[in-house]
């Protein structure tokens, strides 16, 4: 693609080695050459795009902390000659070591790009609203514009406000659908340009009437797409007159509030009469105890890594304090003489076992604590609380630690060694720590509250000498050894001509992961103390099909195509590896001159690991309603014993199990929609999974994918 408009042009051509077709591209300097951007608000640049049809802008700094963010072209401002201006904003890094752009498309493509500047702009004024913020309510007019308002979420929830109700003047009622369940469902959205600033509100109020539909959640989710979810039980509102009950719930205060939420639930489907959704401030304060959690000892930054803490210098930060993993309790922070800590609430749905996630190793990239080997934090119990459950996690799995009947009045010092958690050997892997989950049973209206988050000890670090060796005892140079896990392994090494590679890792026990091309994955857990060695041997996978999937025999007309060579490609699939559960690893590999996908079993898929092909996310659902269901071509190898297909639509999935598989040749495998029961709805498709049993030295192959 040649273009003259601009005197400096990079011409870039998307590649498929992500999984999808990206077109990217990088600058950056090592930790030593960092440049404040702190000063800079925004990155401008100005792009032309073929096929390609969004953009990731990618900002990391020298710690490892990464702000990615997207935007879809045709959002930009139109220039002239096709040209498209982007504006995006920036994390503001006092140390950026990397900037780079991810241009990428549902198919293949390419982009010419110029002017790239990092800019400073004033912050807009807020908008100011004088009193209540009003969403819907009998005496006000809405305070703000929502683009999506009465949004379903394809739960089958029917809206109506054509209600007449002696009380209110202005009703929604609403009943449940069977998509979700017997949820009733209604959203109000905006994208994120035209985001909500609610940080002025603490509650949100409205008057609800319920038949059979018992519990609510209250849901609101911010530009980020952080969300924050309370429920309640409807009979622990305010009663009123004739039936209604007025529901007052807690809000996360957020500056850029995209999304509002409600959804009602019962065991039986029902009905609900809705009113006055209103957002107020009210005058809050954090119950706790009486005294501060105990200052822990003064150490150095090279003696721990800290979270949260007012005591010692925090290293880094948690970033989001209430993920809703399952019925999680309410988050506030209160403090005892401006020692800060965090509360958790347990929820009227929440008394046995409410989950809650506290996110510091998302956003801005995974934690290193492997220097360290002791988990440190200061709780205090409320009576009622029966039971607590503090999961660390990391790339490598979950491990936990477990408070039963926990001693309660009082704050108390925690710490256990990583060594001392429960779970399988190796699962916690400390150079890729994600997060805490907390998991509380007790009675609703009870409390925890923690402070003091921080990893002490120190680890004690040797060299493992790992051999790997094929099959007959023949070493393996050039073979990728990692540890934790296979894809995010922060500590991995490549075997030298004798088959060697030398890991420098903490004691305690390692999951060892060796990737060869040609060879199943090996992966073995290992207990480290002192160094030593191990010896890995690998066995080669099963052999991919000598031939290319047979040429469709239907007509380009007739086929609604995915993926196909034979075949013109209606939607390109935009993501071949969503990872559901233990993904096999995607790669597309040619037969005969003929592309196609891979899928490798992985040591933990073994047993059904499942990944999500991508076909309707990026730029919309496909609508198949006029055909009668999806086929393509499928070689899986000889050690397969079942596999599991789902095609996903807005109305829910169909499923079709192949309990006895075809192994060792090229089969058509039909998905007719009339077979798939529920709801599913041809017209909303999305993905397709794929779900493989089998062993790490299989594969299986996909071809000529379409609707027909």
């Amino acid at each position: 693609m040649q273009d003259n408009s601009y005197e400096k042009v990079l011409n870039i051509t998307s590649g498929n080695g992500w999984g999808g077709n990206n077109a990217v591209i990088a600058w950056g300097n090592e930790a030593q050459n960092v440049i404040d951007t702190s000063a800079y608000t925004h990155v401008k640049f100005k792009v032309k795009a073929t096929n390609l049809t969004s953009v990731e802008v990618v900002v990391q700094n020298s710690r490892g902390e990464e702000s990615k963010k997207s935007y879809a072209i045709s959002s930009g401002k139109s220039l002239a000659g096709g040209w498209v201006e982007m504006e995006a904003t920036l994390p503001g890094y006092v140390d950026m070591n990397w900037f780079a752009l991810n241009i990428n498309g549902i198919q293949p493509g390419l982009a010419l790009l110029t002017d790239i500047t990092f800019v400073t702009k004033d912050a807009p004024p807020p908008v100011i609203i004088d009193g209540p913020l009003y969403i819907f309510h009998s005496d006000h007019a809405d305070s703000v514009y929502m683009q999506y308002w009465g949004d379903t979420s394809n739960s089958g929830t029917t809206i109506s406000d054509a209600v007449q109700y002696p009380t209110y003047s202005k009703v929604l009622k609403l009943n449940s659908g069977t998509n979700w369940g017997n949820m009733a469902i209604i959203l109000w959205g905006n994208e994120a340009a035209n985001a909500v600033d609610i940080s002025a509100y603490t509650h949100v109020k409205f008057k609800v009437k319920a038949t059979t539909l018992d519990a609510i959640e209250v849901i609101v989710q911010n530009s980020a797409d952080v969300e924050s979810k309370i429920g309640y039980l409807i009979s622990k509102g305010k009663p009123l007159a004739d039936g209604w009950v007025e529901m007052e719930a807690a809000l996360p205060g957020y500056t850029d509030m995209t999304w509002f939420g409600l959804t009602f639930n019962g065991a039986e489907p029902g009905s609900v009469l809705l009113a006055d959704v209103e957002f107020v401030t009210q005058e809050i304060v954090v119950v706790g105890p009486d005294t501060a959690a105990p200052i822990p000892p003064q150490l150095s930054d090279s003696e721990a890594l800290v979270l949260y803490s007012d005591s010692l210098k925090q290293d880094k930060f948690v970033s989001v304090w209430n993920s809703n993993w399952w019925n999680a309790p309410i988050y506030s922070e209160g403090n005892v003489d401006g020692d800060k800590y965090a509360k958790y609430e347990i929820t009227d749905l929440g008394t046995t076992c409410g989950v809650v996630g506290l996110e510091f190793g998302i956003e801005y990239g995974v934690v290193d604590a492997s220097a360290h080997n002791t988990f440190n934090f200061d709780m205090y119990v409320e009576p009622g609380v029966s039971k607590i459950s503090v999961q660390l996690s990391s790339d490598a799995g979950n491990t936990f630690y477990e408070l039963d009947n926990p001693i309660t009045g009082q704050w108390i010092s925690h710490e256990t060694l990583f060594s001392e958690m429960t779970g399988a050997a190796g699962d916690l892997d400390a150079s890729t720590l994600k997060f805490i989950g907390l998991q509380l049973w007790g009675e609703a209206g009870k409390a925890i509250y923690v402070d003091n988050i921080y990893f002490s000890g120190q680890s004690v670090f040797s060299d493992l000498a790992v051999t790997v060796k094929d099959s007959n005892s023949a070493v393996i140079p050039n073979a990728v050894v990692s540890v934790g896990s296979l894809a995010e392994a922060s500590t991995k090494a490549t075997t030298n001509a004798n088959g060697i590679a030398t890991l420098n890792i903490p004691e305690g026990d390692h999951k060892i992961f060796v990737d060869v091309e040609g060879m199943a994955i090996a992966k073995t857990v290992k207990s480290n103390v002192g160094g030593g060695v191990l010896d890995i041997s690998m066995e080669p996978r099963y052999p991919a099909p000598a031939v290319a999937a047979p040429n469709p025999t239907i007509d380009n007309a007739a086929a609604l195509t995915l993926y196909s060579d034979s075949l013109s490609v209606d939607k390109g699939i935009s993501y071949w590896s969503d990872n559901w559960w233990n993904a096999p690893r995607f790669s597309e590999v040619k037969i005969s001159g003929n592309n196609t996908a891979s899928f490798q079993v992985l040591p933990d898929g073994v047993a059904g690991g499942v990944t999500g092909i991508q076909y309707g996310i990026v730029g919309g659902v496909v609508d198949a309603s006029d055909k009668t269901g999806m086929r393509f071509d499928f070689y899986a190898t000889a050690g397969v014993t079942k596999t599991e297909f789902q095609v996903v639509s807005g109305g829910g999935s169909g499923v079709t199990t192949l309990n006895s598989v075809t192994t060792g040749q090229w089969v058509t495998i039909d998905l007719v929609f009339a077979d798939f029961a529920g709801t599913f709805d041809a017209s909303t498709l999305s993905q397709l999974g794929l779900a493989i049993h089998g062993s790490t030295k299989d594969t299986v192959y996909l071809d000529n994918i379409y609707f027909y």
